[in-house]
């Protein structure tokens, strides 16, 4: 009996001590539904009909819509949250975008392409989700400032 309570405890304890007030990087998104991407914002993945998704960026609190898009559903799609507080969004038939609110708060997308200014900005979660193809394509080698699967 004595055990089992030690173990609950040492097991609330490894739980709290994990928590941390500051948000990582989600995981990454893949389906359907909405994602909590921190205290203040939550991703919503939803089907268009057979080939399209459309997402949409909300403000918990204040139940508000802060960016509205759609994409392709055919080739596979992912969406990553990073520490920047910007959505990256990657369609395989359409190519990779970030998502960043500017100076006045107003949200718009971004193509990464190989001469963008956010293709050196690709955050390791989403270096590491992308096809091999993609990376090539963009001029992508893995930066030696972090490990693979690094976040």
């Amino acid at each position: 009996m004595r055990w089992r309570v030690w173990g609950t405890m040492l097991f609330v304890a490894a739980t709290v001590a994990g928590c941390s007030s500051k948000p990582s990087y989600v995981s990454v998104v893949r389906w359907y539904g909405t994602h909590s991407l921190d205290e203040q914002v939550e991703l919503q993945v939803s089907t268009l009909g057979l080939s399209q998704i459309q997402f949409e960026l909300v403000h918990v609190p204040t139940d508000r819509m802060i960016l509205r898009g759609t994409g392709s559903d055919a080739k596979g799609w992912f969406f990553v949250w990073d520490h920047q507080k910007r959505l990256w969004a990657h369609w395989n038939d359409r190519g990779t975008y970030v998502y960043m609110p500017d100076a006045a708060g107003r949200w718009s997308g971004h193509h990464v392409t190989r001469d963008s200014e956010f293709v050196r900005q690709v955050p390791p979660l989403v270096f590491d989700t992308m096809p091999a193809w993609v990376r090539q394509t963009l001029g992508l080698r893995r930066p030696a400032r972090y490990a693979r699967g690094g976040a």
